[in-house]
């Protein structure tokens, strides 16, 4: 059996205002689920704040990677 991990890929624009609260969802969803999973945040092109937020979860989640 091969190798198995949850991908989840959540595209963000503008959303510093949610995105966190998004990813603490998702966080917690799959913390009971036995597959590994990541959560990799698409950062595109923000005029807010969004950026530092998503850099923000993956220093606080190790499954989160923003790209």
């Amino acid at each position: 059996m091969g190798y198995s991990l949850i991908s989840i890929v959540l595209p963000v624009h503008n959303q510093a205002d949610h995105v966190a609260a998004v990813v603490e969802e998702y966080e917690s969803a799959l913390t009971g689920v036995p597959t590994p999973h990541e959560t990799l945040l698409v950062v595109n092109n923000c005029s807010d704040d969004s950026p530092a937020v998503c850099q923000r979860l993956a220093g606080e989640h190790p499954s989160v990677r923003v790209i």
